[in-house]
């Protein structure tokens, strides 16, 4: 849903920024990479149930060059008309690891649409973290998910 939301706004000449994760499988071997959206460069950020050098989560060993990296793309990224994080999880909501700078770079007021991916039994631990901040909750859902690319898209050409 965020790389389609992605190529919606690119095509309509809209400025992008955050983070993508994305799945890599390899033979045997299942592994998250993440992209800077400005800049389109990718990096490993965690493996499948194996050891990595930075924190571990049940399922995953992140790269701690990968959060490193990641976390000062989040700092540097500039105001965009769609600011996407993807995803904000319990490293960050749980444990304050992670890119939780995210977190305050998503209420940046130059951004047009800020969008934050984040399980549905993080969404309490996110909305605390954001405090009194104007919030617009989405679910995603296998019913909705096609169109909502879309309908998050519309909202980029409205007026503020």
């Amino acid at each position: 849903m965020c790389g389609d939301l992605v190529e919606r706004a690119r095509s309509r000449g809209l400025s992008v920024a955050g983070l993508l994760t994305t799945r890599r499988m390899a033979s045997d071997r299942i592994g998250l990479d993440v992209e800077d959206l400005s800049s389109g460069e990718r990096v490993p950020l965690a493996e499948r149930d194996q050891i990595g050098d930075g924190p571990a989560t049940e399922h995953w060993a992140f790269h701690r060059c990968g959060i490193e990296w990641a976390a000062d793309r989040l700092a540097r990224a500039g105001a965009a008309d769609l600011f996407i994080v993807d995803e904000i999880g319990p490293l960050e909501l749980l444990r304050g690891e992670g890119w939780v700078g995210a977190i305050g770079a998503l209420a940046e007021p130059a951004h047009r649409l800020a969008v934050a991916v984040v399980r549905p039994e993080l969404v309490p631990h996110m909305l605390d973290a954001l405090g009194d901040r104007p919030v617009r909750r989405v679910e995603v859902t296998l019913a909705n998910r096609d169109a909502l690319s879309s309908e998050l898209a519309a909202l980029l050409t409205e007026p503020r």
